[in-house]
């Protein structure tokens, strides 16, 4: 039986729309997974690398304290011999450091006790102090201070005074005759390594009650010579509680492993595991944890039968954090995305179908239309704009892929905006730099079109990290962000360096750079008005340079490096007027 020609047209026009469905939706499948498995292993890992950094902060804390107490202890010790025979002069170094010690306990967050100890074969007079928190006051007083020889008959005698929360002494253990534990490392690794020790989880010796606690020691040295350690003891619950607020998706959460990647704490296992259940409880065993890096996403199968990711990051104190997430979770993005794009491919094929039978003519160029689209699609394009003005079910197919296109677009935003910003400053990292070049060099080849850059570098920054530590350096980058992002708010700013920043201005209005450079300076010179945050107070050279235009044939380089040169030359002229604190050398010619 002979077709017709239409049966025949319709019947070709259903298998290409058929093929070209099939090969959208395959290209469009593939391209999904392979987006959300590489998105969702940067937001994994820059979460567990966030989380980790919240903890290390916590032990640098711990840390900075026990340095400053370790270098006046060293500092203001003169002679074995002077102590060893003259109370009074002991007793007076020792309650020096006590009162060091109790202030920087009281400043630390979490800590419990704080301590120095001298090695007992030097037969000192003191053993040394030792500080304990006591939630209700010190135990050493009584709470009775009544006395009624001090009161007449019928007088109203005054009530105890509420105990007061704080630091006080606590008599010290015996350390003449001890071997390596869990509850003596604290006195013992320091002394045999004289290097400063992170000391893993132990209780408490001095409670009643079974507290665990972390420790960070320092060997007191005189002459090359061991004479005690000094150190703080933070409370375990403090790290605990950050672990169990660490979220990731619904359902991930951490746990936290010492340096032999043996279970210190979880939230589900809290009598914790052998190591021999390790890895059939987690996953993953030990030696894998020991050896992974903290870009690296491990598989583990658990015991409750589902697959889960695993980013593994080292803790200052060598500790490992491990941040664990079911796989069902991370996939189930792309799950949802797939199950769309299936079930507008399949009404695609039913509509296309029914409607092709009824006007081929019709039809014709919207499914033409669609299919180029498709393509664009499936190449990674989804600017593309769908065009039909049918509201039958081809205007229904062209609206589908509108909200398939829409979602994936607002997806990949969503992962773009947290791959090209700086978290610290909210600025684009070098990442989204890189493209904001790219597109000023596109802008600079159309006739009449530049571009400028506007190059800003904060002084001073390692002066004030040298002197007052990083956290100071980041206060200082904080408030030099806030100048920048108020004045250049209207513009793309980038933050290319640890202390460097650059605006781009597309086709800039003449004279715009040194009106802003203008309002900059004085709102840098308003802030020091206000502040005395900074000793030599809050600096930003500023320079700029704009393109000259396509025939000069110069490249985004050349503006880049003109303004760079300009902000160098401003640098020099606040260096003029700076004067460096007595007694710092830095032997760069520009900081």
């Amino acid at each position: 039986m002979k077709k017709s020609l239409k049966t025949k047209f319709v019947v070709m026009t259903f298998v290409c729309v058929l093929l070209a469905a099939i090969a959208i939706g395959a290209v469009s499948l593939i391209s999904s997974r392979l987006i959300v498995d590489k998105n969702s292993k940067s937001i994994i890992t820059l979460t567990a690398s966030k989380d980790a950094q919240s903890i290390n902060t916590i032990m640098a804390s711990i840390e900075q304290s026990v340095k400053i107490a370790h270098s006046y202890a060293e500092s203001k010790f003169t002679d074995v011999e002077d102590y060893r025979y003259n109370d009074y002069l002991l007793g007076q170094y020792v309650s020096e450091i006590e009162v060091l010690l109790k202030n920087a306990a009281e400043n630390t967050p979490g800590a419990i006790s704080a301590y120095i100890r001298f090695a007992p074969e030097f037969e000192f007079p003191l053993d040394g102090c030792l500080l304990v928190y006591y939630e209700n006051g010190d135990p050493n007083l009584t709470q009775d201070t009544e006395d009624s020889e001090y009161y007449e008959e019928g007088e109203e005698q005054e009530e105890a005074p509420a105990p007061v929360p704080g630091f006080y002494p606590h008599p010290m253990s015996d350390l003449t005759d001890i071997s390596l534990s869990k509850e003596t490392r604290w006195y013992l690794l320091p002394k045999m390594t004289s290097e400063p020790q992170w000391i893993d989880p132990y209780t408490d010796p001095n409670r009643a009650e079974n507290i665990q606690m972390i420790s960070y020691v320092m060997p007191v040295m005189k002459g090359g010579n061991f004479i005690g350690v000094i150190g703080m003891d933070i409370d375990m619950k403090l790290v605990i509680s950050t672990i169990d607020n660490i979220k990731a998706y619904d359902s991930g959460f951490a746990y936290l492993c010492n340096d032999k990647a043996e279970l210190i704490y979880h939230k589900n296992y809290p009598k914790g595991v052998s190591n021999d259940n390790f890895k059939s409880f987690f996953g993953v065993d030990r030696e894998t944890l020991l050896n992974a890096k903290p870009d690296d996403i491990i598989n583990a199968p658990t015991t409750d039968g589902k697959e889960r990711n695993i980013s593994v990051q080292r803790l200052a104190n060598d500790m490992i954090l491990v941040l664990t997430i079911p796989r069902e979770e991370i996939e189930s993005d792309r799950n949802n995305l797939m199950s769309q794009i299936s079930l507008v491919l399949f009404l695609a094929l039913c509509i296309t179908f029914i409607v092709t039978m009824e006007t081929v003519t019709f039809l014709f160029k919207p499914i033409k239309h669609l299919t180029e689209v498709s393509k664009q699609i499936a190449s990674g394009d989804l600017d593309v704009e769908i065009v039909c003005k049918s509201k039958d079910e081809i205007g229904t197919l062209a609206d589908s892929f509108r909200t398939t296109v829409g979602e994936l677009k607002r997806f990949i935003s969503k992962i773009n905006k947290q791959a090209f910003t700086d978290a610290a400053t909210g600025a684009g990292n070098k990442a989204a730099y890189a493209e904001a070049i790219k597109r000023a060099e596109i802008v600079a080849k159309h006739p009449g079109s530049g571009y400028a850059v506007i190059v800003m570098d904060i002084n001073y920054l390692k002066m004030y990290n040298d002197r007052h530590g990083h956290e100071f350096g980041d206060m200082l980058i904080s408030d030099s962000s806030e100048i920048i992002h108020r004045i250049f708010a209207d513009y793309e700013i980038f933050r290319i360096g640890g202390d460097e920043f650059v605006c781009i201005i597309l086709n800039p209005e003449a004279g715009v750079c040194e009106k802003l450079k203008a309002e900059f300076k004085a709102a840098v010179d308003k802030f020091n008005e206000g502040s005395t945050r900074y000793e030599l107070g809050l600096h930003i050279a500023i320079g700029y340079s704009e393109y000259k235009g396509s025939e000069s044939y110069e490249t985004y380089t050349d503006v880049f490096a003109r303004a760079d040169k300009d902000m160098y030359y401003d640098k020099l002229e606040i260096k003029k007027n700076i004067k460096m604190p007595e007694g710092y050398v830095d032997d760069r010619t520009v900081n």
